[in-house]
């Protein structure tokens, strides 16, 4: 696995500057997606909460940076990278030993398929393009008015496992077994839109409806690779193969898409409910498997693994992503004015763009003093309720009313080289105007 990941820290910078958001950025990696009008980044879920960033009488407010961070996912693999190394180094090895051949093949082949099952490799990046998000009042219009311009990037590395097996004519082992690469670079601009539609009293309940919808406008770029294990030490540079391949199948497309949001605030607490990709846009990936017979070298051989995969219902050679609609609830409770408890909730399921489920529930208490020289402080915890249910803590800090740093730690282990590691982390700066 150490190979693996050598071949995506190449690969991960190569695209890099070549993405709906990824993971949670800046301060909502701990927040979750609950409207805090402290923190500007609120305003990246609930369209409605553009309302709320802004002080009464102020009329513009900026991010300095918004966010940047990085996440990384590890699945339930327990030592298996030292597996996935002997493997390597036993395809390209000159000498097999008859007598220990069926231990060897057995030992392998119970690697692969737990491999197949469980053992991959996530990392992400989000950017937010220098000062965004950025939120504007305007009198003439009755309301708010939000723009938010950022970057995401997602890599996966999972393993498609074959059979390994001895060819006695040749003395060599053979397997089809492969590294599958996913990746997804987004660009997003949204402007969203947000205005007090009503106030008013249900009985004891006094308060105000709020209203926000937002257009984004999206661009992505979407690849996948299949890359055979035996290919790692044929003489080729892998992270050339990899580029080359990168640059032949990656889709690329722009298209739009429509949140709209609610919000009802009272002196105490708030309550929200957004539905994200009300048109559901969809993206198409780059296909492999097909047009093998066109290409040469490590290319063709590659190509030609990738359909074997195809045909044996693996793998699908053309995919499209969809950003799913997918509706959220979350609310909030004043402590006092400057502590405040949230939550945030998705009511389904929805896939990411390298296919992933996930569905977030989010729980957060944060404090931000009058006082800027006393440092803000927020913790979480959030779950994902589908697919992996990874589980995490969350927490963060702003310092002198401006600063963010945030860190997600995985309460999911995994075993390394011997050491118990959280499977997942991120960590997130950002920085931005006191409200």
């Amino acid at each position: 696995m150490r190979k693996i990941l050598s071949i995506l820290a190449v690969f991960f910078p190569c695209i890099a500057f070549s993405g709906q958001y990824i993971y949670a950025p800046g301060t909502t990696s701990t927040t979750g997606n609950t409207t805090l009008s402290h923190h500007l980044l609120s305003v990246t879920h609930n369209p409605a909460a553009c309302h709320q960033v802004l002080r009464k009488g102020k009329k513009i407010r900026l991010a300095y940076w918004g966010s940047m961070g990085l996440y990384t996912e590890i699945g339930q693999v327990d030592n298996f990278e030292d597996e996935i190394d002997a493997l390597i180094d036993l395809l390209d090895t000159d000498t097999v030993s008859l007598d220990t051949a069926d231990q060897v093949s057995s030992r392998f082949n119970d690697v692969l398929v737990e491999l197949g099952r469980s053992g991959y490799i996530k990392l992400a990046t989000d950017l937010s393009i220098p000062g965004f998000p950025m939120a504007f009042r305007f009198d003439s219009l009755g309301g708010n008015v939000c723009a938010e311009l950022n970057s995401n990037i997602q890599v996966k590395g999972s393993v498609l496992d074959d059979v390994l097996e001895l060819d006695l004519a040749q003395l060599d082992w053979n397997t089809q077994s492969s590294l599958y690469l996913k990746s997804a670079l987004q660009m997003r601009l949204g402007v969203s839109y947000s205005r007090p539609v009503w106030s008013g009293s249900f009985g004891r309940f006094q308060g105000q409806l709020i209203a926000g919808t937002r257009l984004n406008i999206y661009s992505l770029q979407l690849s996948k690779q299949v890359i055979p294990f035996e290919s790692f030490d044929n003489g080729e540079d892998v992270s050339d193969v990899i580029q080359d391949e990168y640059d032949q199948n990656q889709e690329q497309s722009a298209t739009a898409g429509v949140d709209v949001g609610l919000l009802w605030h009272a002196d105490r607490y708030q309550l929200g409910f957004t539905v994200s990709n009300l048109i559901e846009p969809t993206f198409e990936y780059g296909t492999v498997g097909s047009n093998c017979a066109t290409l040469t070298g490590t290319q063709r051989d590659n190509c030609f693994t990738a359909q074997n995969f195809v045909n044996m219902g693996r793998l699908n050679g053309s995919e499209e992503h969809a950003m799913n609609a997918v509706g959220t609830i979350d609310g909030a409770f004043a402590v006092r004015p400057n502590w405040l408890l949230g939550f945030s909730y998705d009511l389904a399921d929805y896939n990411d763009a390298v296919g992933d489920e996930l569905q977030w529930f989010t729980v957060a208490t944060t404090f931000m003093p009058k006082t800027r020289w006393i440092p803000g402080v927020r913790v979480g915890y959030r779950k994902n309720l589908s697919g992996e249910e990874l589980s995490d803590i969350t927490f963060g800090t702003t310092l002198l009313g401006l600063i963010n740093f945030d860190i997600l730690y995985g309460l999911d282990d995994v075993e390394i080289d011997g050491d118990s590691l959280p499977r997942n982390w991120a960590l997130n700066f950002g920085f931005e105007q006191k409200f």
